[in-house]
């Protein structure tokens, strides 16, 4: 039996925080939406914005800047907000710009080092042309304490 090695891709969902380029696999990425408005939650911790209607279905709303420790940036009617589903709920992630969908070689992909600040919620960094890209893993970036506050907003 010959073997030969075929490169696995992997679609990612590119977008910019602050001057930062970050991707998430599209698998994990139900639709993107412009900004609506969100209804804000009494007590609700920094990074939970409030909820929102999306066709009967309430949704809470996650900063992501909030989440990755970055300064909030006021929000406009084309800011973006990814929803997706982490740990079998659904959320939406605010962030500042959408970039493209990317094909990318899984062999392109590196660990991220230990001296990067964000190692511990990163799938790998993959280097592009003229910057980096990194991958974020979903299940990380709200781990499951976070991920209990998030719950108590479904209804």
């Amino acid at each position: 039996m010959n073997k030969t090695e075929s490169t696995e891709e992997l679609k990612v969902l590119a977008f910019k925080l602050g001057d930062r380029q970050f991707g998430i696999d599209i698998a994990n990425i139900r639709e993107v939406i412009r900004m609506v408005e969100i209804t804000p939650v009494p007590e609700a911790p920094n990074f939970i914005q409030g909820v929102i209607n999306l066709r009967g279905l309430v949704v809470p709303i996650l900063d992501l800047r909030t989440i990755l420790g970055l300064d909030f940036q006021p929000y406009t009617l084309q800011t973006p907000i990814i929803i997706s589903e982490i740990g079998g709920t659904v959320v939406g992630l605010v962030i500042d710009a959408l970039i493209d969908v990317l094909t990318i070689s899984k062999d392109d992909i590196e660990l991220p080092s230990q001296i990067n600040v964000f190692m511990n919620l990163l799938k790998g960094v993959c280097k592009l042309e003229e910057n980096l890209l990194l991958l974020l893993e979903l299940e990380k970036i709200l781990p499951i304490e976070k991920r209990a506050l998030v719950q108590q907003l479904e209804f």
